[in-house]
């Protein structure tokens, strides 16, 4: 693994550690780093982000943040509107 690479996975992780964090990030730094989401948590966030980018890129994060838990719950990624909410900060237990 180069050192590159170890470190878009380590800013991933940081940029997944926190709704705020991922909602306020520069879009188009989120679609390279999400390129690089290798588990099931990850993978879910990288395909609701990917999938109402065009809408929501110019939003502010409060916006930006209703539009990708709207498109979470209608893609059944439950976990990620809990996430995405608030109502947890975490990764969903039992995901690898």
């Amino acid at each position: 693994m180069t050192e590159g690479l170890g470190d878009a996975r380590v800013e991933l992780r940081s940029l997944l550690s926190d709704p705020t964090v991922l909602v306020t990030a520069e879009p188009a730094r989120v679609l390279d780093l999400l390129k690089h989401a290798d588990d099931t948590w990850s993978r879910a966030i990288a395909a609701v982000y990917r999938s109402v980018v065009d809408l929501h890129r110019e939003m502010p994060p409060d916006r930006r943040r209703l539009v990708l838990t709207l498109s979470a719950a209608w893609s059944g990624h439950l976990d990620v509107v809990a996430w995405l909410d608030g109502g947890d900060t975490t990764r969903p237990p039992g995901t690898d």
